[in-house]
């Protein structure tokens, strides 16, 4: 019998990133969250809906690293980046996009930017939104005789929410380029963040990255967000 693997405990990094380095992590994620998204959908075809309202916040989950990588790469200072890394390795600093409606993701997704929508979502929420993931998989005791179980808890129509809002993401999304991170450092970095997020885009358009009419979008969008 040939003898177990012994598991070792990957070192986790927690410095600076590069733009390319940035880049390279944000795809990984990106093919991760889709191939998340993927198994997501085939579950609830298959009416397993508990696994696959986890898995669709799972892939959620993995979709948030886009911001918190862009906020490692632009970080200033070691204690900014420190709590950027702390979010990218804890699932409500994560799982924000998952309280946002499908309606609220496209219309960001279409303007070109989610930073803004995330300040409408508390950490209370989130936590309740950790929790609804857990729920998909363990069972748990409410009361001596109140046993909770995942089909008890998630709902088909519940799964079905969580694994479109998954697949919006999932389409969304583009391979990032060095490049394109190359200019969000160097026009974002030391500016307000609406100044420096329409700097960005129109060097991506004057670079051809990007579509001719983002920055109109972009703009259109920008003026919907909270002061």
């Amino acid at each position: 019998m040939a003898r177990s693997q012994k598991w070792k405990i990957i070192d986790q990094y927690a410095g600076p990133l590069s733009p390319s380095e940035a880049a390279e992590g944000i795809n990984a994620a990106m093919e991760n969250a889709r191939s998340l998204a993927g198994d997501a959908r085939l579950l609830l075809d298959a009416g397993r809906a508990p696994r696959a309202a986890s898995l669709a916040i799972l892939a959620i989950e993995e979709f948030g690293k886009y911001d918190v990588l862009h906020a490692i790469c632009t970080a200033v200072t070691e204690a900014a980046r420190a709590e950027s890394w702390k979010h990218y390795r804890t699932h409500t600093g994560k799982n924000h996009l998952g309280l946002l409606s499908n309606e609220a993701l496209a219309n960001a997704y279409a303007a070109g930017d989610l930073a803004g929508l995330v300040k409408d979502t508390s950490l209370a929420n989130r936590k309740t939104l950790d929790a609804l993931k857990q729920s998909g998989f363990y069972t748990d005791c409410a009361h001596p005789s109140v046993w909770l179980t995942p089909s008890r808890i998630v709902t088909v129509d519940l799964a079905t929410t969580y694994v479109r809002a998954a697949e919006a993401l999932a389409v969304s999304h583009q391979r990032v380029s060095p490049r394109s991170m190359h200019l969000w450092v160097s026009h974002t970095v030391g500016k307000p963040f609406k100044d420096g997020l329409l700097s960005w885009a129109a060097a991506m358009e004057h670079e051809g990255l990007v579509s001719g009419n983002y920055v109109p979008k972009l703009r259109s969008f920008l003026k919907r967000l909270p002061t």
